[in-house]
């Protein structure tokens, strides 16, 4: 599990693939789960209470233990 820690203080995008459409976006402190790894993007899945959402960030963007 990771925390959404985007330095900017703005909401982070959430994108349909690596550099893809922006789909959604998450704040800072919101915890997420980590799918895949590509290069400096991962894919993340959000679990929120009657679904799960989810898509592609940039890795830097994550606080991981």
């Amino acid at each position: 599990m990771c925390i959404v820690n985007d330095p900017t203080g703005t909401p982070l995008n959430v994108r349909a693939s690596p550099r893809g459409k922006i789909l959604d976006t998450v704040s800072n402190g919101t915890n997420v789960v980590i799918v895949e790894r590509r290069g400096k993007w991962t894919a993340i899945v959000i679990p929120v209470v009657d679904h799960i959402k989810g898509g592609w960030v940039f890795h830097q963007f994550l606080q991981c233990d």
